[in-house]
């Protein structure tokens, strides 16, 4: 019983190295000890414990219970104050994450580490405390690891806060390699710490990642694209793309492919490979998109009526607030036709608004050349009969 009362009161008693306990306190316990002794109730084992081991290990559990939720909170506020005089805002965050965890979240945690610590009053054979240190082990990483990657997530919705934001989707879309990687690393920190050879595991690891390397080569190339796409940001959801002949919206950037949803409307799957390794073109980055236009124009039209085409097609450009006309000229003449060019830009990156606004052009010109006598030529061939 003397003992139980050294591990209470020597804070250095787990390390092996007992601090004397004051002669004073010794006269304070002592009575005590000796009404304990005499005490049949008290001194009743069971399991190994006595009755006061059991009331002090119930003590201890819920004096914990109460103090470590409050203590929690004053952890949290102290860093929030401290949080406020930094410049950067990633700190108030996470503490924005924890200080909106329901007392549910970390109700776990408090009743673990209290019933751990009151453990600690009993005395318990050694195959018993060992059970119990590795499942606290287990737990507290579980319990971290989860914690971490959900204030990483916290971070990323509370910074972008529309589920339309490219940012925030690409960076969602990197997150399970993320989380796969964290966790693998836990995994090798718990073994590590339950006294498992990591080394050896990682040894064998590495030769079967070999052989698997090798049967998935083409996965692991398109895992590795995904990663380069996430990061590099080639291309982003809702991007107007165009690569090896296809072309088309980008509706999702998956760990192996990319789908595409070309104009007609019909998805295409592209191998996310593919997509780093070809040339891209993204018009969605570009500031203004061209279209040329050229207009064949029947070769019995006069040249006053040829001199009017340019002027008629800039009148027709002046007309779109989002175009601009880089030139309109005469440029070949075949044997059929005279070849006018017409370049214009469209000062947008919305390819909705640039394909709306070539075909309406493509309309109007033809009516308003129709409508001064000039006409399109179309190939003819003129047979000469002998008789």
């Amino acid at each position: 019983m003397e003992n139980l009362f050294i591990k209470l009161l020597d804070f250095t008693y787990i390390s092996g190295k007992p601090v004397p306990i004051p002669i004073k306190v010794d006269k304070i316990i002592d009575p005590f000890l000796n009404w304990v002794d005499r005490s049949s109730f008290l001194g009743t084992e069971f399991l190994g414990n006595s009755i006061l081991n059991y009331i002090l290990f119930a003590v201890v559990f819920i004096v914990l219970m109460l103090f470590l939720k409050p203590l929690i909170k004053l952890i949290i506020s102290t860093f929030g104050r401290l949080a406020n005089k930094t410049s950067t805002d990633i700190d108030n965050k996470i503490l924005d994450y924890f200080s909106t965890k329901t007392s549910k979240s970390l109700v776990s945690l408090e009743i673990v580490l209290a019933l751990y610590l009151a453990l600690k009053f009993l005395w318990l054979s050694p195959y018993i405390e060992n059970i119990i240190d590795s499942a606290a082990i287990i737990f507290i990483t579980i319990f971290i690891v989860s914690t971490i990657i959900d204030v990483i997530k916290h971070i990323i919705n509370s910074k972008y806060t529309t589920e339309e934001d490219t940012h925030r989707n690409s960076l969602l879309l990197i997150f399970p390699v993320i989380k796969i990687a964290v966790w693998i690393l836990a995994g090798f920190f718990v073994l590590s710490n339950l006294g498992y050879d990591v080394s050896a595991l990682l040894a064998g690891l590495g030769i079967g990642g070999v052989a698997l390397a090798l049967a998935s080569q083409s996965f692991l190339s398109d895992l590795i694209s995904f990663v380069s796409i996430a990061s590099d940001k080639p291309i982003e959801i809702g991007d107007y793309i165009s690569i090896n002949g296809i072309e088309g919206t980008v509706k999702k950037i998956g760990i192996k492919s990319t789908r595409i949803e070309r104009n007609l409307g019909e998805e295409v799957i592209v191998p996310n490979s593919t997509i780093t390794g070809s040339n891209l073109f993204n018009y969605k980055r570009l500031e203004k998109r061209r279209f040329d236009v050229v207009l064949k124009i029947d070769m019995k039209t006069p040249n006053e009526k040829l001199q009017m085409i340019p002027e008629i097609v800039k009148k027709l450009i002046t007309e779109y607030e989002v175009c601009e006309l880089v030139r309109c000229s005469l440029d070949t003449i075949d044997e059929f036709s005279y070849n006018f060019t017409a370049i214009v830009n469209v000062l947008t990156s919305d390819g909705t608004i640039f394909f709306n606004c070539k075909e309406d052009f493509i309309y109007k010109i033809r009516t308003e050349l129709e409508t001064n006598d000039i006409y399109f030529a179309y190939p003819s061939m003129c047979i000469i009969d002998k008789k």
